[in-house]
């Protein structure tokens, strides 16, 4: 599954590069014969493909400052304005 990168670069040439990231994702699995959805955390390798991803079990629930909890929202916000993504039987992710 490819998408748009957010981290590109140019490099020394001029040309367009992109390097690894993450974002949060959201997918909708099946349980118990109903929809369920959850946040997830997709790594993407270079040339924009989901490599690899987890539960987003880690999302912080205190902060230092406003700032923080402004960028975390931010951050999350994002992943409602990505397309949903589905598992497969095997469990790799694919956008419907």
């Amino acid at each position: 599954m490819k998408i748009v990168f957010l981290n590109s670069i140019k490099n020394i040439n001029g040309n367009e590069e992109h390097k690894p990231y993450w974002n949060y994702r959201i997918i909708e699995e099946k349980e118990n014969n109903r929809a369920i959805f959850k946040i997830i955390e997709a790594y993407y390798d270079k040339n924009g493909n989901i490599e690899s991803w987890m539960d987003a079990i880690y999302i912080p629930s205190t902060w230092d400052n406003i700032e923080e909890l402004k960028r975390t929202y931010d951050i999350l916000k994002n992943a409602f304005e990505l397309p949903l993504l589905k598992r497969d039987k095997k469990g790799d992710l694919y956008q419907p």
